[in-house]
């Protein structure tokens, strides 16, 4: 296998490690970036390689940097990091004061449940 190969090789299963991490399925993530579901599937399965822009929009969607996304995954998140990102991700296009609402959401929750 070559460089070039090997990279698209992570790239790939990132893509796929990052989407199944957003709890998003192949079609509401082909949707947000403007591809179709069939081609997202020949990415995650490596038969077709995605564009430069494609990548660097993907990794703004997962809400990671463009080097996170072809860099290899190789720790295993605990679950408190996994709920966190989750989080992050579905939160990362809220304003400031969505995100107070949120933690007020949070903090009533949690005093139901105490």
């Amino acid at each position: 296998m070559t460089k070039k190969e090997d990279i698209y090789r992570i790239i790939s299963k990132r893509i796929q490690e990052e989407r199944k991490r957003a709890s998003l399925t192949q079609e509401e993530l082909s949707e947000r970036v403007d591809i179709t579901s069939k081609f997202l599937s020949r990415i995650e399965c490596n038969a077709d390689n995605p564009s430069l822009e494609l990548i660097i929009k993907l990794a703004d969607e997962f809400g990671i940097s463009f080097v996170e996304l072809l860099t290899e995954n190789k720790k295993k998140e605990n679950k408190n990091e996994k709920f966190l990102k989750q989080v992050q991700f579905l939160t990362s296009k809220f304003t400031d004061k969505q995100k107070e609402q949120i933690i007020n959401i949070i903090k009533n929750v949690k005093k139901i449940l105490n």
